[in-house]
């Protein structure tokens, strides 16, 4: 994709969310890290030890 400022980044796909707001408060009472959404890593794990068992 190529950025306003003229810079070229590889990417094999490119997700654009715009007005959206996320519901995050659960989250937040369950005690996973939260900022403007729930984090999450590159294997879409959150900060709960126990959310891998989750995974498909």
């Amino acid at each position: 994709m190529t950025l306003a400022d003229g810079r070229r980044l590889a990417a094999d796909c490119v997700v654009i969310a715009a007005g959206i707001e996320a519901h995050s408060e659960l989250g937040r009472r369950a005690g996973l890290d939260v900022a403007r959404g729930i984090r999450v890593d590159a294997h879409l794990t959150t900060s709960d030890p126990q959310s891998m068992r989750w995974r498909v």
